[in-house]
């Protein structure tokens, strides 16, 4: 079981001049642990053995044919880059969108990897290639994190958002800020469950999420 932070974007309107953080009192909630967090659904219930007999399950669900590969658009990002006031969200890949709000631009999960692995030559290979190029994207002035997951979370893609995109903020759940630092992200801002930041007009809010 993996208890995740939903990031919902409440739109208003307005620039990234300011970022404010509504935060929640440590010793008035229930649902943290020492390393982790604790599930508040009793009904819920997913055994060690339940999970390793789903692993098993799966093995054999690898090697099947994936069928024919989806047609892609072109895409060289001009028509992105110039948007500066139309709402729109870009799909990119699996839970990777470009939103693009005001002229603000948020990237959810970005992953540009050709695997969702720690390995560059094992794992669950990309299906499709990233429908906007990563050299294609506009500035980027946030950046939403869900969850650790391999392909939510890729370590090589964030590297080359801090290098290129340094004064994009990364908004993360409750945890995930040392990891980002050590991937070379200077701005970090960590929510907990129902804990919001407003970055300008701009409100991001963390919602509980079971995976």
């Amino acid at each position: 079981m993996v208890l995740t932070c939903a990031l919902v974007l409440v739109i208003l309107t307005g620039d990234l001049s300011g970022i404010e953080a509504q935060t929640t009192d440590a010793a008035s909630v229930s649902h943290r642990l020492k390393h982790g967090f604790r599930n508040l659904d009793s009904s819920y219930s997913y055994s060690m053995l339940g999970r390793a007999g789903r692993l098993v399950a799966r093995i054999g669900q690898w090697s099947r044919p994936r069928g024919k590969p989806l047609t892609l658009t072109e895409n060289d990002g001009r028509a992105i880059r110039a948007n500066g006031t139309e709402p729109t969200a870009t799909w990119v890949g699996h839970s990777t969108f470009l939103i693009q709000l005001d002229g603000v631009n948020i990237l959810t999960d970005p992953h540009w990897s050709e695997r969702a692995s720690p390995l560059s030559f094992a794992g669950p290979r990309r299906m499709i290639p990233p429908w906007l190029r990563f050299e294609d994207l506009p500035p980027i002035q946030a950046v939403i994190i869900s969850h650790d997951h391999y392909d939510h979370l890729d370590e090589a893609t964030v590297r080359r958002l801090a290098r290129a995109h340094p004064a994009a903020v990364f908004i993360v759940p409750l945890g995930h800020g040392s990891l980002l630092a050590d991937f070379g992200v200077k701005r970090v801002i960590e929510l907990d469950w129902w804990e919001s930041v407003t970055l300008g007009d701009l409100t991001f809010v963390c919602t509980p999420a079971q995976h």
